[in-house]
């Protein structure tokens, strides 16, 4: 299978200088010729704590140098936002191809991120916001809410500078993870990496016993985990065929299963580690889908816990 036709790709930047890591994460993996991407940014033009006040300023003073924060910022923005348009032209994508947008806040970053993705867009690419040094606020926490929004379109939240090509996909049995395999079917022109395949078991829950003391459930659980693996083990030679028929080498994908792990994404993200991955693809939701939950609990983690890394969300 060769890559998609044409991709639309929202690339949301923060206006930081770590938005060059994002910026540089497009350029190493999206395929230049076929690739229309939107630089966009949502901009505040009051600094974001602002917004939990609800009494207006009145000191001319206070105002006028707020203007003048605002318009250094929006300078320092544009300069951002041109560097990152440079760098993606420097990677040989089209001039006509690579376009800057910034917009005024209109619902907060998140919605307004979310509303502008509904605009005919193949995939939305963004960093996790994770810069904010006061406590009890959740890491990726824009990041999350765009995800827990968006429901129909592919989003890749990069996480600091990943620099490995191999990428680690999490295979639970369901079509969402299916899907995640197809989809990385549409990149192949553009991958040169190893791909794992994994799909990890957790504890099923019975009690621990005494030290010393033989566990009466480990035969349970073994027999529990071979049912399991008898399972999910055609469903991953499935996915393994359709990666070699869209040109990934047999060489170059594992089939790995896991089990007794306490986390599932605790394994997915270990593994990535070890086998050094710089990209988790999962699918939205798994094998456990709740309708009241827009997100699946394990993409949610994942998405939080990542370091340096690409994770890739499949609805």
């Amino acid at each position: 299978m060769a890559g998609l036709e044409k991709k639309k790709i929202l690339l949301a930047l923060d206006g930081s200088g770590g938005s060059m890591s994002t910026v540089e994460f497009v350029a190493k993996v999206m395929p230049p010729v076929g690739s229309e991407v939107v630089l966009f940014h949502v901009f505040s033009r009051m600094p974001e704590t602002f917004w939990d006040y609800t009494q207006e300023p009145e000191s001319d003073v206070w105002m006028n140098k707020m203007k003048t924060l605002e318009l250094e910022h929006e300078k320092t923005l544009q300069a951002v936002m041109q560097r990152a348009r440079q760098a993606l032209l420097d990677a040989d994508f089209r001039e006509q191809s690579v376009t800057v947008e910034i917009q005024n806040r209109v619902r907060g970053i998140a919605r307004d991120i979310a509303a502008q993705s509904k605009g005919g867009y193949d995939l939305l690419v963004m960093g996790r916001n994770g810069g904010n040094p006061l406590n009890g606020v959740a890491v990726g926490s824009v990041a999350h809410k765009v995800i827990g929004i968006l429901n129909a379109l592919p989003v890749c939240v990069v996480t600091g500078k990943p620099k490995n090509q191999n990428i680690i996909v999490a295979l639970d049995g369901s079509k969402g993870s299916m899907r995640a395999v197809d989809y990385l079917c549409s990149f192949v022109d553009k991958f040169d990496g190893n791909v794992i395949l994994l799909h990890a078991m957790r504890r099923i829950g019975f009690p621990e016993s005494s030290p010393g003391q033989d566990n009466p459930f480990e035969e349970v659980e073994k027999t529990v985990w071979e049912d399991a693996r008898q399972l999910i083990e055609p469903f991953m030679d499935q996915a393994k065929a359709r990666l070699v028929e869209a040109g990934v080498k047999q060489d170059n994908i594992m089939l790995k299963i896991a089990t007794g792990v306490p986390s599932r994404a605790g394994a997915l993200i270990e593994e990535a580690q070890n086998s050094r991955c710089g990209s988790i693809m999962v699918g939205r939701t798994g094998v456990s889908q709740v309708e009241d939950f827009n997100i699946g609990r394990v993409c949610n983690k994942v998405v939080q816990r990542a370091k340096d890394m690409a994770v890739w969300v499949v609805p």
